[in-house]
């Protein structure tokens, strides 16, 4: 059975951070999640995809929970300003 990624591309990083942060605080940690970054040719974070079912993921990238997410894209978005 193939993973189904859910893709934020369309969104902005620092709308999809607000909500992210909101929902980890109101709902808990999700630990049946997984979270995949990829990244451009200048180490920028260029989409952050959602795993439903991280445990069947066998790519290459690491599988990072909510926590860590958040920790990398508010550390991109203090590089920014």
């Amino acid at each position: 059975m193939m993973n189904f990624i859910m893709i934020i591309k369309t969104i902005k990083m620092s709308n999809f951070l607000t909500v992210l942060k909101q929902q980890t605080l109101l709902n808990g940690k999700k630990e049946d999640r997984g979270w995949i970054i990829k990244y451009d040719h200048k180490d920028k974070i260029k989409e952050v995809k959602l795993l439903y079912n991280p445990e069947e993921y066998d790519g290459s990238r690491t599988i990072l929970n909510d926590e860590q997410v958040i920790a990398k894209l508010t550390k991109e978005k203090l590089l920014k300003q």
